[in-house]
């Protein structure tokens, strides 16, 4: 009997969009193994609101899961936040923008 060493079952301790971003990667790429992913959140740690990022490599996530964009964004009814400014940032009428790295149009 040949046995093999791959990984029957795979636990994401955590939630939130990373650990559900992480649970969804994870089972496109060992779909064609049998194995398991299963994820693991708390009930008593709540969610922090503070927004969430889309930085370029967000396509090649959705390109993974092979998600259309247009669809994704009528269901999350949401957009894509590209960078974040910051309003007198060191001092009065000092303003800072933060892109969240260089995205081109494809």
């Amino acid at each position: 009997m040949q046995q093999d060493n791959f990984l029957r079952h795979f636990v994401i301790i955590g939630g939130g969009t990373a650990g559900w971003m992480a649970a969804a990667a994870l089972n496109r790429v060992l779909k064609q193994h049998p194995c398991q992913v299963t994820g693991v959140e708390s009930s008593k740690i709540a969610t922090a609101g503070a927004g969430e990022a889309s930085i370029p490599l967000i396509r090649l996530f959705k390109r993974l899961l092979d998600i259309d964009k247009k669809e994704f964004l009528r269901a999350i009814k949401r957009t894509f936040m590209l960078g974040i400014e910051f309003i007198n940032w060191r001092k009065e009428q000092h303003n800072y923008f933060h892109p969240f790295g260089i995205w081109r149009r494809h």
